[in-house]
């Protein structure tokens, strides 16, 4: 029906009073349609628009409470598994030192072997099996202490289903101290220099910090 009255009209000519007489009793015709369909059809948009208010106010009645407590559990979640990473991180350092300790104990007692074992041949007169020794000596002395250590202890563990990723943030702490081409540039520039190395870096004037991001698959 639209599409008949569209063609009707896209085809009418109004050249004389006649013409302008049936145009005008179309779009009366038109407008008349257009005020039933109003009236009839109306009232059942209105009733679904408002039934879909009632719905959505609903919906959010009973959500609310629920992303509340979400967020709850999240912030705890967050609490716990920093307090837990702070922990892992100090036995990672100590397992790190202990295990250095130990290698470099190591390398010591090998060393003194040697120069016992270089003494051993000077007063055997074995020059050579001396410098042997001593070059053995030297060398091992040199080493770069390469500590073999266990980290599995020294990690946090997460419930099933949770994830931790840290994200990098940071706020001007001192103005003054800021580079020119950040005080002329936005957050946005620092933080893209923030994000990009992961905190290491340093910008005089800026705090640079961490935050864990937790989140949980349903």
């Amino acid at each position: 029906m639209d599409k008949d009255y569209a063609l009707l009209v896209m085809e009418m000519r109004i050249e004389t009073a006649e013409q302008n007489q049936f145009a005008s009793s179309l779009q009366r015709e038109i407008r008349g349609m257009m005020k039933t369909m109003e009236e009839d059809l109306r009232p059942g948009i209105d009733a679904a628009h408002a039934a879909w208010k009632t719905s959505l106010a609903n919906l959010q009645k009973h959500l609310e409470p629920l992303k509340k407590a979400d967020d709850m559990i999240k912030t705890k979640v967050g609490d716990y598994l920093a307090r837990e990473r702070q922990k892992a991180e100090a036995e990672r350092r100590r397992l790190l030192a202990e295990a250095e300790a130990k290698a470099r104990a190591d390398r010591e007692a090998r060393a003194q072997a040697a120069l016992a074992a270089a003494q051993a041949a000077q007063e055997e007169r074995d020059d050579l099996t001396a410098a042997l020794a001593l070059d053995e000596a030297t060398q091992i002395e040199a080493e770069v202490i390469m500590p073999v250590v266990d980290l599995s202890a020294a990690k946090v563990v997460k419930a099933a289903g949770q994830s931790v990723r840290i994200d990098w943030d940071f706020e001007v702490a001192d103005f003054a101290k800021l580079p020119d081409q950040y005080k002329i540039a936005d957050d946005k520039k620092i933080r893209a220099v923030v994000k990009a190395m992961k905190g290491v870096i340093e910008i005089p004037g800026v705090r640079i910090y961490s935050k864990q991001i937790v989140s949980q698959r349903s």
